[in-house]
This record gives C-alpha cells, structure tokens and sequence, in this order.
C-alpha cells in the first residue's frame, strides 16, 4: 500500500517538474526574448540604406511590425519618393517636345523627307539612353538587394515555423525559398536584362537608322515576358500547394501529438499540452510580427525603382505622343521602344517583390 502511494507521489513530482520546464515562465513566454532568439533582429540590418531609411519614416525600426501603420506616414513616404525622381524625367520630357518640334518644323521648310526624323530619334535617343540603363542597372542592383534579405530572411521564418511546431512546412518552405533567393539574381542580371539590352538596341539601331529590325526585337520581347510569367507563375503555385500540403501534415502530427502527451501522461498531461500550447502561441506572435516585417520590407525595397520606373514610362508614352503630334514615326517608334522596355523592367521588378511578399505572407499563413 505504502509502496504504492510512493509510486504515485513521485509520478506526481515528475510530472511537476515537468510542467514547470515547459510552462512559460515569465521570462520565456515574453515575445521579446523569442523575438531576439529567434535572430529576426538581423533582418533590418541585412536592408540596404535606403530601404533601412524608408522603414523608419514609416515608424519602423526593428525586424517585426509591432503596431499599426498610419495613412499620413505612407502618405508621406510616396510624395517624398516621387518629389525626389520627378525632377529628371520634367527635363527629358520637355527636351524630346523641343526635339519634336524642330523636327517638325525642318520637315516642313525642307523638301522630302529629309534627314531630320533621322537626327530627333539619334537626339532622342541620347536624351533616354542614360536614364533606361539606369533603370536596367537599378534593377540588377534591387534584385541583389532582394536576394540578399531573402537569404536572411528564410532561416529565421524556418525556424520560428519549426519552433510553432509546423515542422514539414518549415523545412519545405527553407529550401523552396532560398532557391528563389539564390535564383533571383542570376535570372536577372543573367538572362532578363541582357534580353532587355538586345531589344533595346535593336529597337533604337531601327529607329535611327530606319531599317526593319521590329520583327527581331519584338520576338525577344515576347520571349522575355513569356519566360517571366512562366517563372512567376510557378513558384506561385508550388508554394501555396506546399504550403497548404504541410499545413495539413503539421495539424494532424500536432493533434497526434497532444493526444499522446494527454494519454501518456497520468494526471497533468493536459496540462504539459496547453504550456506548449501556450510557448507555440507565442511563438506565432512574434512569426506574425516578422512576417509582416518581410512583407514592408519587400515594399520598401523596390518601392524607389518601381517609383522611378513608372515615372520614366509615363515620360516615354507622352514622348510617343508628341511624335504622333508632330507627325516624326521616327521619334515614335523610338519610344514605342523605351516604353516596352521600362514596362517590361516594371514588370520583373513587380514580379521579385510578388516572390518576396508571397515568401513572407506564407510564413504569416502557415500554421495560423
């Protein structure tokens, strides 16, 4: 009898002591020390400058978004941004109007078409030339910037994934994630913007010299967005099926293994399964604060490049207009040419953000 009472009084204090491991204490339950753990404090200094500047305009300083954003800071960010880059495109787009109407104006003194056309589109043409390879050399330099914030990014949302108890999607989503970071930047400054490159030369070559080069530009063109939709596309799909595959995985495994813990454990087994309950719950506040973290951050990113993108655009749309204007196909053609490739920079850069925000919505995602 003695023995038995024994027996039960120290499965008791065995089973005390394990609670007393595993029930959050104060110290452990704080979302500050799993937050400074967990290494998503390195995820603001792996940004760039500019992008560490823009987050504190918006009232961020740290590797999780802790309270709400306010309209006038965001506001505030986008005027700022388009203040700072409207001033070059104003001076190119009011140099092609001159360019346009001279062209226009010597075309009707001169008899026959002339060389004029010829000369705006070259004049044109040097006027764009500086700022679109800009724009292809800042979109070589945004993706490295994206590639390298994913590389730090994906081992702490991994991790925190694990530690929430959502092991098959931690470990899918670490690979299939850092893929796409490792990839992002060879794709890029490997095959799109050379792509971008021929065609752009191409294009300005038949502009200027009047021959027929569309038909050659054109199918590089449509190769070049074919390729990024495809790529797109696909890491899309495969990391929402992913994710939604091990979701349901980790569910049935944490259900399994709280009915274990409950039947395994005499007396206080419930118990020891709500205290890890409780630390994974905590675990998924800090994942949430550091998702959405990833998400800004991927905004901010490219935030600027897409600003000056749109901005550069719109000036080569309203170019094209003044040569229809003007009656200068020349100088139109030149620009149906830059309006593409800004588009089609815009869109790559739209599409590493969409990989970026993707990357970090799954983690806010997964496991609830």
């Amino acid at each position: 009898m003695r023995a038995g009472k024994v027996k039960k009084l120290l499965i008791f204090v065995l089973a005390f002591a394990a609670f007393m491991v595993l029930c959050p204490s104060p110290a452990r339950a704080q979302g500050g020390e799993i937050y400074e753990k967990s290494g998503a404090p390195g995820l603001f200094d792996s940004l760039d400058d500019e992008t560490k500047e823009l987050l504190r305009g918006l009232g961020v300083d740290g590797g999780q978004v802790t309270g709400g954003l306010s309209g006038e800071r965001i506001f505030g960010m986008v005027s700022t941004l388009l203040r700072d880059k409207l001033s070059a495109p104003l001076k190119a787009l009011a140099a092609i109007l001159g360019v346009a109407a001279l062209c226009r104006l010597a075309d009707g003194i001169s008899e026959g078409e002339g060389i004029a056309p010829l000369v705006g589109a070259a004049a044109c043409g040097l006027i764009l030339s500086a700022p679109v390879l800009g724009l292809l050399t800042g979109c070589q330099r945004v993706a490295g910037a994206a590639s390298a914030f994913l590389t730090a990014a994906v081992p702490v949302y991994a991790g925190l994934l694990v530690a929430g108890g959502n092991l098959a999607t931690g470990g899918g989503y670490s690979f299939l994630t850092m893929l796409a970071g490792a990839a992002v930047p060879v794709l890029a400054g490997g095959v799109f913007l050379p792509l971008l490159q021929i065609y752009l030369g191409l294009s300005v070559a038949g502009a200027v010299s009047g021959t027929e080069l569309g038909g050659l530009a054109e199918a590089l063109y449509r190769l070049g967005k074919w390729a990024l939709t495809v790529l797109v596309t696909l890491f899309a799909a495969i990391l929402s099926v992913q994710t939604a595959v091990n979701a349901q995985v980790d569910a049935a495994a944490g259900k399994a293994a709280k009915l274990a813990l409950s039947a395994g454990v005499p007396i206080v087994g419930g118990a020891l399964g709500d205290a890890v309950a409780a630390i994974q719950n905590s675990v998924h506040i800090v994942k949430s604060g550091t998702g959405a973290f990833g998400i800004l951050a991927a905004m901010c990113i490219f935030a600027p490049a897409m600003a000056e993108c749109a901005l550069w655009a719109g000036v080569c749309m309203i170019g094209k207009g003044f040569g229809e204007l003007f009656r200068v196909k020349a100088i139109s053609a030149l620009m149906e040419a830059a309006v593409s490739t800004v588009k089609m920079v815009l869109a790559l850069l739209g599409s590493i953000c969409a990989a970026c925000v993707a990357s970090a919505a799954a983690v806010l995602l997964a496991g609830g």
